[in-house]
């Protein structure tokens, strides 16, 4: 028989738990007067076996609020926030979670962020810094020094002087040094460096021309020196843009004269400012010797084709010139002091005496004569209209004249022979006018009669 014992306590109280008990398959045996039950293989009992377990307290259990970790907060200094995850869930069989609406769970919910403050920020004014620039410099005239700062690039005459400021913030003037390359600078020298700066007495091309360092702790910042002739080309060409630019200035100025207004180009006074301080800061760009302005260069050629509207541009870039040196900076430098940007864009026509057109010649006669498709062709010209000289490639392909055409020829005549024996007195007797008889007797009908001819001979009296 089978032997069974009580089931244990439920496993858990909601979400389906489970109970177990001790099932045997026993016989009672006698020994002494006594009786035992002794345990057997579980095959000599009668089956089914009974369930050795059971599940229990299967309903829902209540809802509980599932806190996540916090974040890291979301600053590394000065005030951030932390962020958790926090979902309402109830326990089903064997353990599984699952979400629930939050008003099954019990009490309010949880915050799921909060403020967090790992440590007090650094105040980036109170950090060392270089006050660095991004310009080009070129140098238009010979000068006895040119003091610039770092960031840049100068492109100087050979045998001049320059100065390269390395100015800090929060740091030891004293403490900065120079490099060039791997290579430190040295304290005396011609090349030599100070609390001022970099000093490059009389440059040499050969020796001095590099990229220059300047170091303030972790910081550092650079300055490329570069050179050039007197008689350079760019050097030439910014000379020309500046007179320019001053020209076009010049005539703006006139223009606008009379109602008090000046030129775009220029320096211009903020409309922020008073009229004391307009006419003020006006002057001093009109006379200093450091002008900010604009600096226009030549417009491209026109891109237009015959006798259409086509574009020109021009580069623009805010410059400050002085009488030696002409130094390129950002165009925001310019916006900012509130010029406005010359037209870097316009429209264009080109003149007639620069058209070129096509010219064609006849059309030649259609080849073959007779019996199958022919062509006619003709020749084609690029001339200049204007002229008529050869103007080579520069006509419009896309309006190209076509220059063969194919044409409709005649058909060919049928071989002429004749196929009747008595052709001769078909055209003895004038048949030849009726189309069966000069179809049989082609040749014949076709044949010019042959003209006597008589030999005269001369008689002597």
């Amino acid at each position: 028989r089978w032997a069974v014992s009580e089931f244990s306590p439920c496993s858990a109280e909601c979400g389906s738990g489970s109970q177990e008990r001790t099932v045997q398959c026993v016989r009672s045996e006698r020994w002494d007067d006594v009786t035992k039950e002794v345990e057997v293989e579980d095959h000599l009992c009668s089956l089914p076996m009974p369930d050795e377990t059971r599940s229990c307290n299967t309903h829902m259990c209540t809802g509980y609020w599932a806190k996540g970790e916090w974040s890291e907060c979301s600053k590394t200094c000065g005030a951030g926030i932390q962020t958790r995850e926090v979902k309402c869930e109830s326990s089903l069989w064997q353990q599984k979670r699952v979400q629930i609406a939050p008003a099954q769970c019990p009490g309010t919910k949880p915050e799921s962020s909060r403020q967090c403050h790992v440590t007090d920020c650094i105040d980036s004014s109170q950090l060392p810094s270089i006050v660095s620039e991004n310009y080009t410099l070129i140098q238009l005239h010979k000068a006895k020094k040119i003091k610039v700062n770092i960031g840049g690039q100068v492109n100087l005459f050979p045998g001049q002087t320059v100065i390269v400021r390395c100015p800090v913030r929060k740091y030891d003037k004293h403490l900065v040094y120079w490099s060039r390359g791997y290579k430190l600078v040295k304290f005396m020298g011609r090349v030599r460096f100070t609390s001022k700066g970099l000093h490059i007495d009389e440059a040499n091309p050969s020796e001095d021309a590099g990229v220059y360092t300047c170091f303030a702790g972790d910081l550092s910042a650079t300055v490329t020196v570069g050179f050039i002739d007197e008689d350079d080309g760019m050097t030439k060409v910014y000379k020309r843009w500046i007179k320019k630019s001053k020209e076009e200035y010049k005539l703006n100025n006139a223009k606008h004269s009379n109602n008090g207004h000046y030129s775009d180009n220029v320096l211009s006074p903020s409309s922020s400012l008073g009229a004391d301080e307009q006419r003020q800061q006006r002057d001093q760009s009109r006379n200093s010797s450091n002008v900010l302005m604009y600096v226009v260069q030549d417009w491209t050629p026109c891109n237009a084709t015959c006798q259409s509207v086509g574009y020109q541009e021009r580069n623009v870039t805010c410059s400050h010139v002085t009488p030696k040196f002409v130094k390129i900076v950002a165009n925001s430098e310019c916006q900012n002091a509130g010029l406005k940007n010359p037209d870097v864009i316009r429209e264009c026509k080109t003149t007639e005496t620069s058209c070129a057109v096509w010219r064609t010649g006849p059309w030649s006669q259609c080849r073959p004569s007779c019996g199958q498709v022919g062509y006619k062709s003709r020749i084609l010209s690029c001339v200049w209209q204007s002229s008529g000289e050869p103007a080579g490639p520069r006509c419009d392909l896309a309006s190209q004249p076509e220059a063969i055409k194919p044409c409709q020829t005649r058909p060919c005549p049928l071989e002429c022979t004749d196929s009747s024996r008595y052709c001769s007195l078909t055209k003895m007797l004038k048949l030849c006018r009726y189309h069966n008889f000069k179809a049989q007797c082609c040749q014949t009908c076709n044949a010019h009669p042959k003209v006597p001819v008589y030999n005269f001979s001369p008689v002597i009296v």
